[in-house]
């Protein structure tokens, strides 16, 4: 797979010299690089969830506008939020 990395100068020269040095390429230094850090490095878990999510039954809002109004302007636009959310 083909990737673009951002190195340093310092630290491009530094991994070329270092490449040419042990006879191999760039691209087979950092593979070998990468699985060593990998290997050293223990995976990180998440956490499981306690609780299951919280379901919302089909007509609650989801949108709640922080603006304490209840013109109809405010309304409709908080109606046609949850309907935009609802297609999500």
């Amino acid at each position: 797979m083909r990737t673009t990395l951002d190195l340093p100068d310092a630290l491009f020269r530094q991994a070329k010299l270092a490449a040419l040095e042990r006879k191999t390429t760039l691209k087979a230094l950092i593979a070998s690089g990468l699985e060593k850090e990998l290997a050293l490095s223990p995976a990180i878990k998440r956490p499981r969830l306690t609780k299951p999510p919280i379901r919302l039954s089909e007509d609650s809002p989801l949108y709640h506008s922080a603006i304490i109004d209840d013109s109809p302007d405010q309304k409709k636009q908080a109606q046609q939020l949850n309907e935009v959310y609802r297609r999500r």
